[in-house]
């Protein structure tokens, strides 16, 4: 086993990639999610977290970091969903990528989290 192969046993968690795709028509281009990886073995690590706000509307915002195989191809601006199973307990959460970093065993992407509570 190499060294990618070794970390990759520890990736309990699982993701979903999504990138927007440009569309081009006749007369309008859009952007469409276009699904790259599906289910795809990582880790997320709750790097740095915080709810903040003071309003009666509770804002969640929040860095994790997202460790997968350097195979993976994730960029800046990139949906990803991650899904952490504990016990009978499944909880997805979203976030956008940020820019990755690319090891030789792994790749590190930031993630951000913003929602309301």
């Amino acid at each position: 086993m190499n060294e990618a192969e070794i970390l990759q046993t520890t990736y309990l968690d699982t993701c979903k990639v999504v990138k927007k795709t440009l569309k081009k028509t006749n007369t309008l281009d859009s952007y469409s999610p276009e699904v790259i990886y599906e289910n795809e073995p990582c880790a997320l690590s709750m790097t740095q977290g915080s709810t903040s706000g003071l309003d009666t509307v509770q804002k969640i915002e929040y860095i994790a970091k997202l460790f997968a195989s350097p195979k993976v191809v994730i960029k800046a601006g990139d949906i990803v969903t991650v899904k952490r199973t504990v016990g009978t307990v499944t909880n997805s959460i979203t976030f956008t990528a940020g820019e990755p970093v690319l090891y030789p065993s792994h790749i590190e992407v930031p993630l951000i989290r913003k929602d309301i509570a």
